[in-house]
């Protein structure tokens, strides 16, 4: 792929792909970055990349085939946001179908029982982005463990039903970035049952078997590992129920609760079953 750029800044291009391209499966990712001399700049980057996609011969008939695409790239780049108004969401610790039989976050929810979106900003989450974007925020995916970004640069940390574990050098990074380095960690638990994840099985239309899911709406287990060291252990129970916040009516799902929370901290209640 070759790209080609006009603008008052040099912007970092990156690729990465997988060799083979097939319906359902394959990607093209496109990485830019902005360097710190282009920390105060406003305006955009525009371009191409080209791409060449070759197609082995079937048959005698029909010989090797290629195609070339000129994707036309444009992207708008602001100033560097300060520190409380930069979001970090962690995907690295998500994982949906078919990566993995995991459910879908709402129990209730049997026609579409497995996790195909994976909680991602663009796809399930879309309508928090779009909130937290319309309330000035600005929010970017972190694609990697947590000892691959600097919390002096984020005001806040998500993890929304992360279903991998941690490593303990995440945990220990990740206990200094919130008591020495004043990270806000934001925490989206699902529910997780041990005997309830072993009983539900799903017939998966596209291998045709039945499956065991590999976990619950989040590794809640890995979570209280994470949470430890903060005071907080979340419960293994499955409640649902509808609740109010003020004028505003919420339904909650499917999720856990709080066993334990830093005494002398603000803890809201709510009546579920």
């Amino acid at each position: 792929a070759v790209v080609s750029t006009q603008s008052a800044i040099t912007a970092g291009l990156s690729f990465s792909y997988s060799e083979t391209l097939w319906p359902w499966t394959g990607y093209l990712a496109i990485t830019l970055s902005v360097g710190k001399s282009g920390a105060n700049y406003a305006g955009t980057v525009e371009g191409y990349v080209l791409l060449t996609v070759q197609s082995p011969a079937t048959n005698e008939d029909i010989s090797e085939q290629t195609s070339t695409l000129h994707i036309p790239v444009k992207v708008n780049i602001i100033p560097t946001p300060s520190r409380d108004r930069r979001i970090l969401w962690d995907h690295f610790h998500s994982i949906g179908y078919p990566l993995g039989p995991f459910p879908r976050d709402n129990l209730k929810l049997h026609t579409s029982p497995l996790d195909w979106n994976g909680d991602h900003i663009h796809t399930n989450f879309n309508g928090i982005y779009k909130h937290l974007r319309s309330k000035g925020y600005f929010v970017e995916i972190l694609s990697t463990h947590f000892e691959c970004f600097d919390a002096k640069n984020y005001g806040y940390l998500f993890l929304v039903d992360p279903e991998d574990a941690y490593f303990e050098s995440e945990i220990r990074k990740l206990n200094e970035d919130v008591n020495e380095k004043g990270l806000n960690l934001v925490v989206f638990a699902d529910w997780y049952n041990g005997p309830l994840v072993k009983h539900i099985k799903f017939y998966d239309e596209n291998t045709k078997q039945w499956v065991v899911l590999q976990g619950g709406g989040s590794n809640v287990p890995a979570l209280n590992k994470l949470l430890a060291a903060h005071g907080v252990i979340l419960g293994d129970k499955v409640w649902h129920g509808k609740f109010s916040v003020g004028p505003h009516a919420m339904e909650y799902g499917s999720g856990t609760s709080l066993l334990s929370f830093p005494k002398k901290k603000k803890v809201p209640t709510a009546t579920l079953r």
